[in-house]
């Protein structure tokens, strides 16, 4: 029976999993990534890791490695924002050349929204933008049922739509300013709690220390109006970057992924709210939001998946 491999790179955890030919999960393990390391020993942990899966599981047929940051189309990481080592590292012929097996590398975010297209939210749909709300935030285009990479293999970058046209020029990192990464990241809304606590007296927040996006939903489950206020605010901004988005792409479906999908749903009625007033009428009357069936697992599965689809097309170009 085949078996695939997939690696699910963080700037925390580096997990792993195998999945069976059905795309049932029979194996996974996690380690911590200790992302300040040089990169030459977190791709030696990788290797480590890869050769015990395939010692363990001798039946697996590729190894599919998502990883956070911008890949180009020879499987080289250009930048790795939360693995600082890493730039322009060939991390897929790096660890080819330790491997039996072909080995792929893909950008989280393209591997969540492969699992969501093939066995998850959006199976059986065309076009849709996939949205992963975490730390940061990651995205990915799907058209015609195949990711959509850009002309250097990093489009889908929806984190790093301008959703301020007012906000000081960031002289540091100029792309950065005033997009929706530095409004919707989990760093990002808990400051915002912060700043608009300042306003209440009574919300069950101030006793909070520094109510990260947990706290926060968990007291607008309870009708907290500075939690309200506070995902709304995030879920505006979220809408105005999907609208933008949507507009472009002629896309009407987002799926949403990451740990703040978990979140109350007053920030996604907001953002869908937005999106149904800043789309164009033919998108507005149909669009949704569907949070992802893949959540801690999603990187393992889509990674896995990523390294089965390129065999499968490679045995369709062999055959042409």
């Amino acid at each position: 029976m085949s078996m695939y491999l997939g690696l699910d790179l963080g700037g925390t955890n580096l997990k792993a999993g195998v999945l069976s030919q059905e795309n049932e999960l029979v194996w996974q393990t996690i380690q911590p990534t200790n992302a300040r390391r040089p990169a030459g020993e977190i791709v030696a942990d990788m290797v480590k890791l890869i050769r015990t899966a395939l010692e363990r599981f001798p039946e697996t047929e590729s190894v599919g490695i998502g990883v956070p940051g911008m890949v180009s189309h020879d499987g080289t990481v250009r930048i790795a924002p939360n693995i600082q080592s890493w730039k322009d590292l060939p991390l897929r012929s790096l660890i080819q050349k330790e491997v039996r097996v072909p080995v792929v590398v893909e950008n989280d975010a393209n591997v969540g929204a492969i699992a969501e297209m093939s066995i998850g939210a959006a199976s059986g749909v065309s076009h849709f933008i996939y949205i992963s709300l975490g730390t940061g935030v990651g995205g990915a285009i799907v058209i015609n049922k195949s990711i959509y990479r850009g002309e250097s293999g990093a489009a889908g970058e929806i984190g790093h739509v301008i959703v301020d046209i007012h906000k000081r020029i960031n002289t540091d990192r100029p792309f950065r300013t005033g997009v929706l990464e530095e409004f919707i990241g989990k760093n990002q809304v808990t400051y915002s709690a912060s700043r608009i606590l300042r306003r209440y007296k009574e919300s069950s927040l101030l006793f909070q220390q520094k109510p990260d996006p947990y706290h926060i939903s968990s007291a607008a489950e309870e009708g907290d109006a500075a939690a309200l206020e506070v995902l709304e605010t995030a879920g505006y901004y979220l809408g105005i970057a999907l609208s933008s988005a949507m507009n472009l792409l002629d896309i009407s479906l987002v799926v949403v992924g990451g740990g703040l999908s978990h979140s109350h749903r007053s920030m996604f009625d907001k953002a869908l709210e937005t999106i149904r007033e800043r789309t164009l009428p033919p998108i507005a009357e149909i669009a949704r939001i569907e949070k992802a069936r893949f959540h801690k697992e999603a990187g393992i599965y889509g990674a896995a998946l990523l390294g089965k689809n390129y065999l499968t097309n490679q045995t369709q170009l062999s055959n042409k």
